[in-house]
């Protein structure tokens, strides 16, 4: 059904890429330019909350337009009569782990996925939006563009008055329940930890981290 409509806007759906808890998402042409894009469609409208936070993570797309190290979206696709809610992304081949399974990366392509993924969290961050559950599956990789970019905000929050950035130990990982910004930077700091001794860490190396402030 979603094809038969957006064929009308220049577009035609391929094959389906992935689905997450309310979206699932589709390669697509933009037959006007012969340009690969993805589509994030909302699995069930009927659902609020699943609508809710579909329009949330638009929100956030919309706010961050246009801006640099961020992920782009492109188009609207809405059908009210149909109950079809439908967003056009920039398309991205791969996320993060994809790359780090095949891949061992060299010290400057640490350097530029650490520059391009923490500029990506200050865009955000002037926007007053922490991601709370960061993690390597939101991360995408344009092999043409060679950037990374955070790509998913479904369990993103708002912070009613931006705060400033001050690093406070572990206490901000074991107390504050993901509402700081510098929770969002730590795991980046785990990422980044990864690829330098190129493998995952484990639960219990992590817990070790967690449990030591960087200045003891």
């Amino acid at each position: 059904m979603l094809n038969n409509h957006i064929i009308k806007r220049g577009y035609v759906l391929k094959e389906k890429l992935g689905q997450g808890n309310y979206v699932e998402v589709f390669r697509a042409i933009k037959t006007d330019q012969n340009k690969i894009l993805a589509i994030k469609k909302l699995i069930n409208p009927q659902n609020k909350l699943h609508l809710d936070a579909f329009n949330k993570q638009k929100d956030i797309l919309n706010k961050i337009k246009n801006k640099k190290y961020a992920l782009q979206i492109l188009d609207d696709l809405q059908f009210l009569d149909q109950h079809l809610f439908a967003i056009v992304l920039e398309f991205y081949e791969c996320n993060f782990n994809e790359i780090f399974e095949v891949n061992q990366f060299s010290f400057e392509q640490i350097v530029t996925f650490s520059y391009q993924i923490l500029q990506g969290l200050l865009v955000l961050q002037q926007i007053a939006i922490i991601i709370k559950l960061f993690n390597a599956d939101i991360i995408l990789y344009c092999k043409d563009k060679g950037q990374f970019v955070i790509a998913d905000f479904g369990y993103s929050q708002i912070i009613s008055q931006q705060q400033e950035f001050e690093y406070k130990g572990n206490q901000i990982i074991e107390k504050d329940n993901g509402s700081h910004y510098e929770v969002d930077v730590y795991h980046v700091g785990l990422l980044i930890l990864e690829l330098f001794i190129s493998r995952n860490l484990t639960l219990d190396e992590k817990q070790k981290i967690k449990s030591k402030s960087l200045f003891e």
